[in-house]
């Protein structure tokens, strides 16, 4: 009998960069969660944002290190008018306190290291494979993570969580370890993350005069309806999440598709 895996988990990551001196994280950390394209967003401070009866609330974490046992709380503190955080905001706030313990644990609170950033959770994307007619289609879900740094670095992070049964680990290499070398037919994301990728696409492709900027005005309201239109709720054990099929070339990688 080979090796077999009972629990795992997978972070496919890659990194990129913006070519900008400075980012105002915490505006920037509003827009992505006003946009709906993250569910929550932490900064490192421990300022938060997250997505409420679909508005924004924001508030700051706050963590307590307990003197003798060394062990650590956090908590939320609501701005004014600001709702408590439900359903996978709720549990990306979980995460990313954790995160923020962890770092703070190994690197303490008074280091330079790591510099100020974000780290926003994209709730989830699906993507989908349909081989042939005779076969049935595949999917497969990802919980993405965006992490951007002051100075422009970005990291993208794929969250995939392996099944409840055991795993052989030819399986676990072929199908998690090795999964961007497979092609994918589409990608489900977020409504907010499908109607915006098409207009920063055209934003950062070229400079536009005034007539194709009032062009792609109109072509993006048309797109944003598309999007509307074919938004979906899927269900998972916990959560609930409203997916819309990512615009793009066929046969997307798991790099292509970030």
């Amino acid at each position: 009998m080979g090796l077999e895996i009972e629990e795992w988990e997978i972070w496919h990551t890659y990194t990129t960069y913006f070519e900008a001196t400075e980012i105002d994280l915490s505006e920037t950390a509003r827009r992505l969660v006003a946009a709906d394209v993250a569910e929550c967003a932490m900064l490192r401070d421990g300022r938060t944002y997250w997505r409420s009866d679909a508005a924004v609330s924001s508030g700051s974490t706050e963590i307590d290190v307990d003197s003798v046992t060394g062990e650590s709380t956090f908590r939320l503190r609501f701005d004014d008018g600001c709702k408590k955080p439900e359903g996978f905001a709720l549990e990306a706030w979980g995460q990313a306190s954790y995160f923020l313990i962890s770092e703070r644990k190994v690197l303490g609170d008074d280091t330079a290291l790591p510099p100020p950033y974000l780290r926003a959770y994209l709730g989830k994307c699906r993507l989908v494979t349909s081989p042939s007619k005779d076969e049935p289609t595949s999917q497969l879900d990802l919980y993405p993570v965006l992490i951007l740094y002051e100075s422009g670095v970005l990291i993208v992070e794929f969250r995939m969580i392996g099944p409840e049964s055991i795993t052989e680990l030819s399986h676990f290499i072929t199908g998690g370890v090795n999964l961007f070398k497979y092609r994918f037919d589409s990608v489900e994301v977020s409504p907010g993350l499908a109607s915006f990728a098409t207009r920063a696409y055209y934003q950062s492709a070229r400079r536009w005069n005034l007539y194709h900027r009032l062009q792609l005005m109109w072509l993006q309201a048309g797109h944003d309806i598309a999007v509307k239109q074919r938004t979906q709720k899927q269900e998972d054990d916990a959560f609930s999440f409203n997916l819309a099929p990512l615009s793009g070339r066929k046969a997307m990688t798991l790099k292509q598709s970030r």
